[in-house]
């Protein structure tokens, strides 16, 4: 029986593939350091925008979150990130 399972894991198994949205070379923008006042992004050609949800701590909220997304859209789709680390 152990060895069906394991022929059928080993000629079942599909290759796995990533899909990322974003292309080797390009280049983002971290629209939420420094946090606030501000939260537009700098001159130059970015390909994406990036906020960060959590301040830059766990376990806690960025109250620009809307305004720094809005200016993480002038590229593209924002990209969100939550830190959850205690360090």
């Amino acid at each position: 029986m152990g060895a069906i399972v394991i022929a059928g894991l080993t000629f079942g198994a599909v290759p796995a593939s990533a899909y990322g949205p974003y292309t080797s070379g390009q280049t983002g923008y971290d629209v939420s350091y420094p946090q606030c006042p501000g939260a537009s992004a700098p001159p130059g050609t970015f390909n994406f925008g990036i906020v960060g949800v959590t301040h830059g701590r766990p376990f806690t909220s960025n109250a620009c979150l809307g305004t720094e997304y809005k200016a993480a859209a002038q590229f593209s789709t924002p990209s969100l990130y939550f830190n959850t680390g205690y360090s």
